[in-house]
C-alpha cells in the first residue's frame, strides 16, 4: 500500500461490491436506496474501519459519498447507517492484533 491509502479504497471497494452483486442476483432499477447498496455500503466500512479505524474510515467514507440524483437525502441518510454498521463491526477487527496486517 502507498501512503495515501489509495490501494486500501480501491481494494475494499471493489470486495463490497463483488459481494454485494453476488448476493443480490436480481436486477434493480436502480443502484440506490437497495439492499444491494445497503450491504455494499456496510461491507465497504466494515473492511476500511477493520484497515485505518472507524473514525478514518467514516470519515473518508463521507468526503466521497455524491449527491446522487434519486432522492439524495433519503440515499445519503441510509448510507450513513450502513456505512456505521459496518464501521462498527469493522472497529471490532481493528482492535485484534495483527488481524488486518499481512
Amino acid at each position: 500500500m502507498d501512503s495515501t491509502g489509495l490501494g486500501k479504497v480501491i481494494t475494499c471497494k471493489e470486495w463490497a461490491t463483488s459481494v454485494s452483486n453476488y448476493l443480490s442476483k436480481a436486477e434493480c432499477a436502480s443502484s440506490y436506496i437497495t439492499p444491494k447498496d445497503a450491504v455494499r455500503h456496510c461491507l465497504d466500512s466494515c473492511c476500511f474501519a477493520a484497515k485505518m479505524g472507524q473514525a478514518d474510515a467514516l470519515s473518508l467514507l463521507q468526503s466521497r459519498e455524491p449527491n446522487t440524483p434519486v432522492s439524495p437525502l433519503m440515499d445519503n441518510a441510509m448510507d450513513k447507517h450502513n456505512n456505521g454498521i459496518g464501521g462498527a463491526m469493522g472497529e471490532v477487527l481493528h482492535s485484534i492484533k495483527g488481524f488486518t496486517d499481512g
